[in-house]
């Protein structure tokens, strides 16, 4: 018995590292023709069903609760769970898998509150921060740089809790793989000068660009304070522009 404590106590002396918490995957479909696969920075539709383990309790599908329609989520800036950032690297579209996520992974010690929406259902961590209206009135929400997402006001139909140290399975199909507003494309796009960083002004055109893409009404007031928000977060050193290292690096996940 004191053989085995000490064999312990000497793997902990030598620095011996706790094993991470990993991730099951399972394959359930691939297409044949794979053209793009997923990876961080990429502006990712999926559909998703999420179930507790072991006892299989459904807490929520988009198939179901989401009108029939996908979420959209930009991979690697810590919108959704650890355990999908690990999880979904690399799927294709039309490719379907199963994700086994430990407590870790997922919503930890602490749960999570939930709610089975019908209109702009999301798991997401990372809240949206501006709503518009555009002139037929529907309800146009889009934050930008790590918070871009076009949805509705959720509904809450009724509201359940994921338990702590839960873990959870999802099985998840992609939709649609796009460049996220965190790509390399993305900062070329909106650096009209080529230099390298980007300037208010290049911020601001590009916002407009986007909102009238979508069909949005184009509020200055609202663009000015926009603007300056993200600057506020994104803008690390304080210079007045975002370099394209602190356009393009990894969040950590809230």
């Amino acid at each position: 018995m004191w053989l085995a404590f000490l064999s312990a106590l000497l793997s902990c002396a030598s620095g011996a590292l706790i094993p991470e918490p990993e991730v099951k995957i399972e394959l359930l479909h691939k297409p044949f023709i794979c053209r793009r696969k997923a990876k961080n920075g990429d502006l990712l539709s999926v559909h998703y069903e999420g179930f507790l383990e072991p006892n299989g309790t459904m807490f929520h599908s988009t198939y179901e609760d989401n009108e029939g329609k996908p979420v959209w989520f930009t991979l690697g800036t810590g919108e959704v769970l650890k355990g999908w950032e690990r999880g979904l690297q690399t799927m294709c579209v039309g490719e379907k898998r199963q994700l086994i996520i430990p407590p870790a992974l997922g919503y930890g010690k602490k749960g999570k509150d939930i709610g089975v929406f019908r209109k702009g259902a999301n798991l997401f961590r990372k809240p949206f921060n501006f709503v518009y209206k555009n002139v037929k009135d529907r309800t146009f929400n889009y934050t930008m740089l790590s918070y871009a997402q076009v949805t509705t006001e959720p509904l809450v139909i009724h509201k359940g809790r994921i338990p702590p140290d839960s873990t959870l399975k999802f099985i998840i199909t992609i939709m649609d793989i796009r460049d996220g507003p965190r790509s390399h494309e993305s900062f070329r796009q909106m650096d009209l000068n080529d230099d390298w960083k980007l300037s208010k002004t290049e911020v601001k055109v590009y916002l407009k660009k986007e909102f009238e893409k979508h069909g949005a009404e184009v509020n200055e007031t609202h663009h000015e304070t926009l603007v300056a928000d993200i600057f506020d977060k994104e803008d690390e050193d304080g210079d007045g522009f975002i370099s394209a290292r602190e356009f393009t690096y990894k969040h950590e996940e809230l």
